[in-house]
Order: C-alpha cells, then structure tokens, then sequence
C-alpha cells in the first residue's frame, strides 16, 4: 500500500528534530536534545499538530504542496517552531 503522504508521521517528526539538531555545533547537541526530549515529554501532541497542519496544506492541492515536506519547509516552519520554542541563546548557531 502506497503512502498517502511523503513522509509518515514517524519520518517527519525524525526528520524535523535531525534538522534542527544539525544547526547546532556538535558540543551543544546533546543539551538541545534534551531540551527537544522535554517539549515532547510536556507536549507530546507539539510536532503531531504541525504534521497534520502540513498534511491538510499538502491535500488542499496547491501548486507546491509537494514542496510542503522537503527540508527547507520544514526548516521554514515546524524546524523555526522548535527554534523559538527551546532554542534559547544557543538558537542558529551555525547560520
């Protein structure tokens, strides 16, 4: 059975947590880590909410909700969530 969306809620709450880990230096990773581990321990609906947000965009059939579920819309919204929600002064370290 073929899945109905690119990514299963499961591959998009991975890959959105890997991306927002990847834009921290390596010393600060596990800190932000447990900063992540502790948003879903409190809110553990947090990423399910924004998944179904993209869903319902990807199936309102806009001219780029393909793009919805690729890595820069993830960075532009759920990754930027999570920046502003626990990112605190270590936030975009990289960029």
């Amino acid at each position: 059975m073929a899945k109905k969306y690119p990514l299963t809620y499961e591959e998009y709450e991975k890959r959105v947590i890997e991306l927002f880990i990847e834009s921290y230096p390596i010393e600060y990773q596990e800190i932000i880590m447990d900063r992540v581990n502790n948003l879903l321990n409190e809110d553990p609906y947090f990423i399910k909410f924004l998944y179904n947000q993209d869903c319902k965009y990807y199936d309102g059939n806009a001219s780029n909700a393909k793009m919805i579920f690729e890595d820069g819309a993830l960075k532009s919204c759920p990754v930027y969530n999570l920046e502003l929600l626990i990112g605190g002064e270590l936030g975009c370290a990289n960029r």
